[in-house]
C-alpha cells in the first residue's frame, strides 16, 4: 500500500468523506459530530494522506457490485 498526501479532488475519496459524514449525522446524537467536512480539510493546516482509504473504496465498491 502506498500512502501519499491528498489534495482531496478524486472522486472516490471525495465519496468516501460524504458517506462518512452522512453516516456520523445520522448515528450521532444533535451536536455530537466533530468531524471536518471536505472545505475543512482543504484548509492549508491541515494535510491529509491516503493509502488504507483507497483500500476502503475498492471494498464498498466491491460490496456495492455484489448487492
Amino acid at each position: 500500500m502506498e500512502i501519499r498526501k491528498d489534495d482531496l479532488s478524486g472522486e472516490a475519496t471525495r465519496a468516501l468523506l460524504a458517506l462518512h459524514l452522512k453516516g456520523m449525522h445520522a448515528n450521532s446524537p444533535p451536536g455530537s459530530v466533530f468531524a471536518l467536512d471536505l472545505s475543512g480539510l482543504q484548509v492549508p493546516e491541515v494535510t491529509v494522506c491516503t493509502g488504507a482509504l483507497t483500500c476502503l473504496i475498492q471494498a464498498k465498491e466491491g460490496i456495492e457490485r455484489r448487492m
